[in-house]
């Protein structure tokens, strides 16, 4: 009588479970290496999905949309963060308004005015940057000089324009990420180095 041993594997079978395990590693491996990618590569991602997402969303609901900027500030304890507001399709923008050069109070005055809210239908609530890295920038055309503190607000428009500007990631040591927004084809270019209104200019 033969006897066979139920606890062994055969050759078919070994290979079907190989060819399986290959087929999973496959499909994960890109997924995992995205996810854990650096921090600043992470942010970038990020950021640049959401500039395209908004300049589609603005034209498809005929609404201003705006991205909320916070830069990091220690002594408050906020971190580097962004979120995004929308308002009805007739809002303009004051080119003026740099948000280093106004007072606590005139802020104060502005947000409570302000016809802009947050929209939830787009980001569900701020999103922070990933530890190490935060915003050096942002350059906004029209604007006299860069924002280094408080909030920056880069607006897309129903008619599919945006403001032209740049927002600068970096990860404090020897990363520096340039974000540069067309404001006609809402494309965002990704420059590796710290780049200018002024060098795009030339």
């Amino acid at each position: 009588m033969r006897i066979y041993n139920k606890l062994g594997f055969t050759l078919i079978e070994v290979l079907i479970t190989l060819t399986i395990i290959a087929v999973i590693v496959s499909i994960a491996a890109p997924r995992l290496a995205k996810s854990f990618g650096s921090p600043i590569k992470n942010a970038t991602r990020n950021m640049v999905m959401l500039t395209k997402q908004l300049h589609n969303t603005a034209r498809l609901k005929n609404k201003t949309y705006r991205i909320v900027i916070q830069f990091e500030d220690p002594e408050a304890k906020t971190p580097s963060q962004f979120f995004v507001e929308s308002a009805s399709h007739g809002q303009l923008v004051k080119m003026d308004s740099d948000e280093k050069y106004k007072s606590k109070k005139d802020k104060e005055k502005e947000a409570e005015a302000s016809p802009y809210t947050a929209d939830a239908s787009v980001m569900k609530k701020p999103m922070n940057l990933p530890r190490g890295v935060k915003f050096s920038s942002v350059e906004i055309e029209n604007l006299e000089r860069p924002i280094t503190e408080g909030k920056a607000y880069i607006h897309f428009f129903p008619q599919g324009l945006i403001q032209r500007s740049i927002i600068h990631l970096t990860d404090g040591k020897d990363r520096n990420i340039s974000l540069i927004i067309n404001p006609l084809t809402g494309r965002t270019d990704v420059e590796s180095s710290e780049v200018t209104l002024r060098d795009l200019e030339r």
